[in-house]
């Protein structure tokens, strides 16, 4: 959905771990793109994961979407001063906008950004009904006239004005905070070494010329691959005649081939 915008420069995912993204593909049909250039998937623990955000990202996403609990998201700590929420609206340009998912919607007083709207959108299909709040700091969701980008939307149809009262139908709580202020982000040192953050490389081969019938040959020319690039294996091992792990003092790289197909996807 994301992807239909025609200005869009840049998409960053970021999922606890890969077979989030490979089962969602597999059962829904929802394709993560990795072949696209404008699209980067970050694994791992989102706490850890924005730490290694460059600094050059902070301050210029036109949105943010946050998909976990409320508990979750406020309690997770970033940073000592900063929780994963704090954080997120740190990513955000003049004219941003965060969304993030609700059990439920509650009356409370905003203490995350200066605008906030909860949203209460019904006969969803499946799950009936989806709580979603939106934050933003610099956009006054009362007065702001929604921006047509050509592009078809499902809950806010285009040519909807801050006059049409079709914009507000999924309207359930509106707040302004005039005395919210962002907090800033300190200097953070990732140190690389740490074994609690890593960097995970997606790869997928395709028509590839070398045979899959046999993972002890794959094994054998992976692993003087990657000890030629210095890199020191541990232990290997093979399962269902068609994925292979092989364990490095340095991370891990995870094979699975399909050899009809003359496919194999990698996980590094």
């Amino acid at each position: 959905e994301v992807l239909k915008y025609p200005d869009l420069e840049l998409v960053v995912g970021m999922e606890l771990d890969s077979t989030v993204v490979r089962g969602s593909f597999k059962h829904f049909k929802t394709e993560p793109h990795y072949d696209d250039d404008r699209v980067q998937w970050w694994f791992g623990d989102a706490a850890n994961s924005l730490k290694m955000i460059p600094d050059e990202y902070l301050g210029t996403f036109d949105l943010v979407v946050v998909d976990l609990l409320t508990e979750v998201i406020e309690i997770l700590k970033v940073t000592k001063e900063l929780s994963i929420l704090d954080y997120a609206m740190l990513l955000l340009n003049e004219g941003g906008i965060l969304t993030m998912n609700e059990e439920k919607i509650v009356a409370m007083k905003p203490t995350n950004s200066q605008y906030i709207v909860d949203l209460e959108i019904m006969d969803l299909p499946v799950f009936c009904q989806q709580s979603v709040k939106m934050l933003s700091n610099s956009v006054d969701f009362m007065t702001a006239v929604p921006t047509d980008h050509g592009v078809e939307s499902i809950v806010v149809k285009q040519g909807a004005t801050k006059i049409d009262r079709k914009k507000f139908d999924s309207w359930w709580n509106y707040h302004r905070n005039t005395q919210y202020k962002l907090k800033e982000r300190k200097a953070l040192t990732v140190d690389a070494s740490n074994n609690s953050q890593g960097v995970m490389i997606i790869l997928e081969a395709e028509e590839t010329t070398q045979s899959l019938d046999s993972l002890t040959d794959l094994n054998a020319s992976l692993t003087k691959s990657l000890e030629e690039e210095g890199l020191t294996v541990l232990s290997s091992i093979s399962f269902e005649k068609e994925s292979l792990v092989i364990a490095l003092k340095e991370g891990y790289v995870m094979l699975r081939s399909w050899e009809k197909h003359k496919y194999c996807a990698f996980d590094l």
